[in-house]
């Protein structure tokens, strides 16, 4: 066809067709990528490291992983860095899609001519509009000192408990308390796993970090957590150790704890992990000023005692295993635990009267399989689905009542922990089924939306026979049943160079709850059917108006709809209440952060919380009950800290909050009257505050031995148990003001391979005392070895 043209247009053609040819291969040949993972030499991932190529510059997700597209073809160089690893260097001539498996070696000591970039994981987390407190636990695995005792030292939380080892909790965090604080393990609601790995029971052993969320909580947690979260992460930053440890301590403690992981495969693309974890105290510790018996009439004067009925005994075991690095999934995990836990009570919610007789055995099984993929700088996908079962069975048959020196008087009746004629003996199974599924788009560099699905059904059954006879019938006969389910999706936005971060959320809480009733003659009535259906919403703020100052400020209209064990009851000394509806509140968090180059950080917030329906445990009796809706309360609260480092060992800190709590309604049950509305809620802490510090020498008794001293204390204004404005101040009843030291010295080899941790706790041995007034230990000590191999 070709012949029909002139000279000069078969010219002018073929010129055409060339460039266009070299126009396209051109265009083809740009389409470069090189995409990759960061781990660390035991094939660890690592967060945030910083890939740079051609001038573009990408950060590592969560998984190690990184992405580069666009990238033009031809000779180049690909630079990796992240802070306290060697830099990674290496040359590349780029066609097509590249991939790259990079292996950064750890640097023992950061030479001042290598210049490094990139955040922590730790500091990572600091850093986003939601600003959660981070504990490292890595760092303290070596001491005595229990995970409860490191969360109190954290600025605005408050850690309450009823006794020593084992014994009931309550956390505060900003405002909020109880049950309004929700605690995950691995993105899995502890409140589903039983009392084997709850927060007073856990060990340091199985945590890499904690993280404490104030007021407003990230969709990714997926629960209604009213005021406040706790997320513990398990281990993963080493790819194979072996960790075994042995405490002893004041009143019979002994508490062991073993631990391992190991990795096999031609990539070690396979591992198993698992620990064994025991614990016991007899918690005979003295109390003072308690009735003790005089003569044979049974007249008493006030006096000290020891707790005699009050041992707890735990065991506990967890495997893990799974599969990394393969095609359909970045990890899929197997998980089962067992667990046994046997206590003895000493008393009820009070300390009023001791109790002899009564003990509780708990046999558990938890279950779960999780599965997660992702594809770099685009999305992210897991999904976690378990079983957990628990058998619970208390024996309260006792015809005697005790004194606080241990004498006993026979009583009518049997049964201590309330006015039964023939005891409690319940026996109750619960099992729960959930599922959960957690999504993360990366619209582009500065929008990414999350999506988080949780559904939870519980179900409640067992049998009470001594319970019978005061019941009329057997209150756990039919089964009870909850379920929840939790949606909620999230858009996260950076502005300005990253320097301003904007994260809004809208939530839904959906339950559905068959409760027995109680009638007040304690026999069973009808059984109360619930659903509810809630939305929630909230935003989330952070500025930073130069290199070292932020400010943020956030707003959540928050949901907790009520548990298991609020519907439900213990089945001993917390009866059910079927009529629970879900509280809800408006949180308001402000504040600002200063850090000057790790050495000096300081935060100022201050927080409002107006809730509605709160929920709170009352007493019904003595020895009895229940939790009932409030209608109103309302918080202000302002909590400040200052950490300051000075030279490299030495760390010094202090943190304080103050808070008024107060109740804005009445409830509709009359137990709590009008005359008390404006009125400060009692039995709360309003004043506190933590200080410490420490000091580490270096070559201690053996070469890069290191010998480290610590003090830790903690202040507590004194507070009224009832309300403020019922009688005179002097004759009413009031948790004293307290100021409690501890001390602790650890000694640890090159690696932290051999270890011995000292602590004393109460060092002045101070009178202590916790929730309703409950007496705490006095001065004791502890004893930690640890072997940790790497």
């Amino acid at each position: 066809m070709t012949q029909f043209l002139p000279k000069n247009d078969h010219i002018k053609t073929i010129v055409s067709v060339l460039l266009l040819l070299a126009v396209l291969q051109g265009y083809t040949q740009s389409k470069c990528i090189v995409s990759g993972t960061i781990t660390d030499g035991f094939g660890v991932p690592i967060q945030h490291a910083s890939v740079s190529l051609n001038n573009k510059i990408v950060k590592t997700d969560a998984r190690g992983a990184f992405r580069l597209e666009n990238l033009p073809p031809g000779n180049c160089q690909v630079v990796v860095t992240v802070i306290g690893y060697a830099t990674y260097s290496k040359h590349l001539l780029l066609e097509g899609h590249h991939r790259l498996e990079v292996r950064l070696t750890k640097l023992h000591k950061l030479l001042s001519e290598i210049t490094v970039s990139g955040d922590s994981k730790t500091e990572a987390l600091q850093k986003t509009a939601y600003k959660p407190a981070v504990v490292d636990i890595k760092g303290l695995q070596s001491k005595p000192t229990p995970v409860l005792d490191i969360l109190a030292q954290v600025p605005g939380v408050k850690v309450r408990q009823g006794g020593g080892l084992g014994s009931g909790i309550n956390m505060m965090i900003g405002g909020a308390a109880g049950k309004a604080i929700t605690t995950f393990l691995d993105d899995i609601p502890l409140n589903l796993l039983g009392n084997g790995f709850a927060l007073n029971n856990i060990s340091g052993a199985l945590i890499e970090q904690i993280e404490i969320y104030k007021g407003t909580v990230p969709v990714h947690l997926g629960a209604d957590a009213l005021g406040g979260a706790i997320n513990i992460k398990s281990r993963t930053n080493i790819k194979n150790y072996i960790d075994a440890s042995y405490t002893y301590g004041s009143f019979h403690t002994h508490q062991a704890a073993s631990s391992f992981k190991t990795s096999w495969g031609k990539k070690a693309d396979q591992f198993l992990t698992g620990g064994l974890f025991f614990n016991h105290s007899d918690n005979n510790y003295k109390m003072h000023d308690v009735d003790i018996v005089v003569d044979d009439m049974y007249n008493t004067r006030k006096g000290t005692a020891r707790r005699f009925h009050d041992k707890y005994t735990s065991y506990s075991g967890r495997l893990q295993y799974g599969f990394t690095g393969l095609q359909w999934a970045d990890e899929i995990k197997i998980s089962a635990a067992v667990s046994k836990v046997h206590k003895q009570w000493q008393h009820g919610l009070t300390a009023f009267a001791p109790w002899g007789g009564v003990t509780s055995r708990n046999h558990e099984f938890n279950s779960a399989v999780s599965w997660k993929k992702s594809k770099a700088d685009q999305w992210h996908a897991s999904i976690i689905a378990g079983y957990n079962s628990f058998d619970i069975s208390f024996v309260d048959t006792s015809s005697y009542s005790f004194y606080w020196d241990g004498v006993k008087t026979r009583n009518s009746t049997r049964g201590e922990s309330g006015f039964y004629s023939n005891g409690r003996t319940p026996h109750i199974t619960t099992s729960n089924v959930f599922g959960r599924i957690y999504l993360e788009y990366f619209v582009n560099n500065r929008h990414k939306l999350a999506f988080t699905s949780l559904n939870i059904y519980e179900q409640v059954q067992g049998e009470d026979t001594a319970g019978i006879v005061s019941f009329k019938s057997n209150l756990y006969a039919t089964p009870q049943k909850l379920t929840k389910i939790f949606n909620g999706i999230s858009l996260e936005s950076k502005f300005l160079n990253n320097r301003l971060i904007n994260i809004a959320s809208v939530k839904h809480y959906y339950a559905q709850s068959d409760v027995a009733i109680l009638k007040t003659d304690n026999s069973v009535g009808d059984y109360i059917n619930r659903e509810q259906s809630i939305p929630g919403w909230g935003n989330v703020v952070k500025y930073r108006i130069m290199p070292k100052l932020s400010v943020y400020a956030g707003y959540e209209y928050a949901v907790r709809l009520p548990d298991k064990d609020e519907l439900f009851g213990d089945g001993l000394n917390i009866a059910p209440n079927g009529n629970l509806v879900a509280e809800n509140s408006h949180n308001i968090n402000i504040g600002w952060q200063w850090e000057n180059d790790r050495k000096l950080f300081a935060t100022l917030s201050g927080y409002y919380r107006k809730t509605e329906n709160q929920i709170f445990l009352s007493p019904v009796t003595r020895n009895m009950s229940t939790y009932l809706n409030l209608l109103g309360t309302k918080t202000f609260g302002v909590e400040a800290s200052v950490s300051v480092k000075p030279v490299e060992p030495l760390l010094m800190y202090i943190n304080g909050t103050y808070q008024k709590p107060t109740l804005s309604n009445a409830d509709i049950y009359g137990k709590v009257e009008p005359r008390y509305e404006g009125t400060r809620i009692p039995n709360i802490p309003f004043f506190f505050v933590n200080a410490g510090g420490g000091y580490t020498f270096k070559n201690i008794f053996l070469p890069s031995a290191q010998l480290h001293l610590e003090y830790y204390g903690s202040y507590v204004r004194e507070f009224f148990l009832s309300w403020e404005s019922d009688g005179l101040s002097s004759t009413k009843a009031r948790v004293p003001e307290q100021l409690i030291h501890n001390a602790v010295i650890t000694w640890s080899t090159i690696g932290n391979r051999y270890n011995i941790g000292l602590e004393c706790r109460n060092l002045s041995n101070e009178l202590a005392f916790d929730n309703y007034s409950v007496q705490k230990a006095g001065r004791s000590f502890y004893i930690k070895l640890r072997y940790f191999l790497q």
